[in-house]
């Protein structure tokens, strides 16, 4: 009676030992993910340039310094990012002396960016990019505290991306000698000032 159950426990054994040769083995693939890294920008060669025109043709250019400002990056392409634009350093190019600084300090006070108003925060504007796709960046412009979409086309050279877009600036509350929104003014196109702001972007990453 021993040597059978001995040899049933044997058996028994060797049964349950080929049942686990003969099991497949279950490989976990680990899937390989790529992060997203946040790079800072080039403040000293990174900034916005702007066009200002008026309805009988004549524009003034100048430039608005990036204060602060990060790129995401992800396989080597940009996904995302968030410029800080300082208004409060807001440059006018084409005029020199008294002209340059007059045309500054309006650009500065209330009739359009109001960097002083306590109503707002004007003393800086943001830019934040939520997506990009076929080099078209898409996100929120922000001036005085109001958000808009944007769109802008770009192109990268290296580390150096350009885009560039137009804005209207009414959107922003910014309507001084706005046609659309003072007719009297149809009559005198000499003072109008176009709506449309034009921008370009020079980001350079560290």
């Amino acid at each position: 009676m021993i040597k059978i159950l001995l040899s049933f426990i044997f058996l028994f054994s060797l049964n349950s030992y080929a049942k686990k040769e003969t099991q497949p083995k279950v490989v976990q693939n680990k899937v390989a993910t790529s992060k997203v890294l946040t790079k800072p920008i080039n403040l000293k060669l990174s900034q916005v340039k702007w066009v200002g025109s008026k309805a009988t043709g004549s524009k003034h250019n100048g430039v608005v310094p990036i204060k602060s400002g990060t790129a995401q990056m992800k396989d080597g392409k940009v996904v995302g990012g968030t410029f800080i634009m300082d208004m409060t350093k807001l440059e006018v190019q084409d005029l020199k002396g008294k002209k340059k600084k007059d045309l500054e300090g309006h650009l500065k006070a209330d009739d359009f960016f109001g960097v002083n108003n306590p109503k707002f925060n004007g003393k800086i504007s943001t830019l934040k990019i939520n997506s990009i796709k076929k080099n078209i960046a898409k996100g929120i412009l922000t001036i005085k505290d109001i958000p808009h979409p944007i769109e802008i086309p770009f192109t990268r050279s290296g580390n150096k991306f350009t885009g560039k877009a137009i804005f209207d600036r009414t959107k922003y509350k910014i309507v001084y000698k706005s046609k659309s929104f003072f007719k009297k003014l149809l009559n005198q196109m000499d003072k109008v000032i176009n709506d449309e702001v034009e921008i370009e972007f020079d980001i350079v990453l560290m």
